[in-house]
């Protein structure tokens, strides 16, 4: 099972990892938004930068530039969800410590998808 996992190193920098068999590697950070990195838990542009990056993660997505424009064609699918995973996950992280699935985060991509 494949999961991501979001916590506060010692001086509450905010780390994000990606678990999967039991390894976990660092979450690419995608800067579109946010140049100070990742954050969660209200709706700004590091909790953007952070649902842009587990999308692209989810969907398999590899991006080349960190424009937007530029990475339209590379990534169109995480591009057109990630806002609304932000309003629908990313925003109510607690501040320290959270987790979620794969799977979890392709149910409600599939779910924006479909509306």
């Amino acid at each position: 099972m494949k999961y991501y996992l979001g916590q506060r190193d010692e001086n509450g920098i905010p780390k994000v990892s990606v678990v999967e068999d039991g390894v976990a590697r660092p979450l690419k950070h995608i800067n579109v938004h946010s140049p100070d990195g990742f954050e969660w838990g209200y709706a700004g542009s590091g909790p953007a930068d952070l649902a842009l990056a587990i999308c692209a993660d989810v969907l398999g997505e590899r991006w080349e530039t960190t424009s937007i424009t530029e990475s339209l064609v590379i990534a169109a699918r995480s591009v057109t969800v990630y806002e609304k995973v932000k309003e629908k996950i990313v925003v109510g992280f607690p501040h320290a410590l959270w987790s979620v699935t794969e799977e979890q985060v392709k149910a409600i991509i599939l779910e924006i998808e479909a509306k």
